[in-house]
């Protein structure tokens, strides 16, 4: 029997849905085999999602199952595909209505004893979930805040696989509808209180009045000096007089903040300019930076 759900996938600090597809193949040997240009942190949920099923009091196939991650052509990664992957493979082998996972989208990585933890990246996606035209998504319980962020989406919050096994039947919490609104205009009278801010500095009246005039215009700025004459600590109170961002601004660096990982005990978008300092000796490629982390 072939069964269909739904997850995301991160491409960049954006989101697209993902059509996961799960059929049973009548031979000897079982276990899982994923598709779809899948990397090895979702290879590596065969064990993960095999070990949850079996704690939550579930049967795993013992046949061979066949998930394909379509667009099939798309190169993904993480471990977020680990709670669409179990409840699909749960409806193939008819534990569940599979029927019932055509309108969610499923989030969550999931632990070897059945608990759904937290992943990376839930803004974005729930942020292209809604665009996708879907508009109800289960996730980890500790993401909730930060999903909570865009509107219009119904929130299924989840700390464990029999809970999420739960809704699917109809039997649990719920639904939690979003409140966000990542379209209405920043508040001008928020004030952002910054740890380093520029009006702690006496004397530097010249290097003072460049910035000045560098966050006014939008202009860049180089300092050059002997060490410890203040250059550094005058570069962190820059964000201090820059204007404030813009709602697109402000929703641009949460996504960032999402994708890191930063953001998993927020419920609010991210109003105050970052600040970053690498080292003098940084290379190109790790200032740039390359691929999805995580921060712990």
């Amino acid at each position: 029997m072939l069964a269909i759900g739904y997850a995301a996938a991160l491409r960049g600090i954006d989101a697209f849905v993902v059509r996961v597809e799960v059929v049973g193949v009548p031979v000897a040997d079982g276990g899982i085999h994923i598709i779809g240009l899948a990397d090895r942190s979702i290879q590596e949920s065969k064990e993960r999602v095999n070990a949850a099923v079996r704690s939550s009091g579930f049967l795993f196939p013992s046949y061979k199952v066949v998930a394909n991650l379509a667009p099939a052509d798309i190169k993904k990664a993480g471990a977020m595909f680990d709670l669409a992957l179990a409840l699909t493979i749960l409806g193939m082998d008819q534990q569940i209505d599979a029927k019932r996972l055509r309108d969610v989208v499923c989030l969550g990585e999931l632990a070897l004893d059945g608990s759904v933890k937290s992943v990376p990246g839930v803004l974005p996606s729930a942020i292209g979930i809604k665009r996708a035209g879907y508009r109800r998504l289960m996730l980890p319980a500790e993401n909730l805040a930060e999903a909570a962020l865009v509107d219009g989406l119904m929130l299924h919050p989840v700390r464990t696989l029999q809970q999420a096994v739960d809704i699917v039947l109809g039997r649990g919490e719920p639904a939690t509808q979003s409140g966000g609104d990542l379209n209405a205009p920043p508040s001008r009278d928020e004030h952002i209180a910054y740890v380093d801010d520029l009006e702690d500095v006496r004397g530097q009246l010249r290097a003072r009045r460049a910035m000045e005039i560098a966050a006014a215009g939008g202009h860049n700025l180089l300092m050059v000096g002997a060490p410890g004459s203040g250059k550094t600590m005058l570069a962190r109170r820059m964000p201090s007089i820059l204007p404030s961002m813009t709602r697109e601004e402000a929703l641009e660096v949460t996504k960032l903040y999402s994708v890191s990982g930063l953001l998993r005990h927020a419920s609010r978008l991210v109003t105050q300019r970052p600040f970053r300092a690498p080292h003098h000796t940084v290379s190109a490629h790790a200032l740039i930076g390359g691929g999805v982390g995580r921060q712990k």
